[in-house]
């Protein structure tokens, strides 16, 4: 769904697969928005744009969020392996390296470290 933390966007809270071999395919159905990725051997971090008619390849091995930076629902179609199971847990000993954040009106994708950086400026 659409909308926002302070000037985080809306997101799910991403995964890993438990079978980390395998891939997944997005095809975005309706909305605005990101898939984040994280390979989690090296720390890469990539945001795709997810919209209607856009298609996002998640290799193995990789972490994945969506983000819905638009007006409407972000819906999306999920094709992977039912072996792949879902790993939660891995993502809940931390966090993405990048987030995408509102900025003058724009999404905006940031190091996690550079976001919380702006907060603390901001508060002061």
């Amino acid at each position: 769904m659409p909308g926002k933390v302070g000037d985080e966007y809306y997101m799910t809270k991403g995964h890993l697969h438990a079978w980390r071999p395998a891939a997944e395919v997005y095809i975005g159905l309706q909305g605005q928005g990101f898939m984040l990725l994280e390979d989690e051997r090296t720390g890469k971090s990539t945001a795709l744009p997810l919209s209607a008619d856009r298609v996002v390849y998640v290799p193995g091995h990789t972490a994945h969020r969506t983000i819905n930076t638009g007006n409407e629902a972000l819906v999306y179609w999920g094709i992977l392996s039912s072996q792949a199971g879902h790993d939660y847990g891995a993502k809940d000993r931390y966090d993405f390296r990048k987030v995408i954040v509102e900025i003058d009106g724009e999404p905006v994708v940031l190091d996690r470290d550079q976001y919380v950086d702006r907060l603390k400026a901001d508060k002061r």
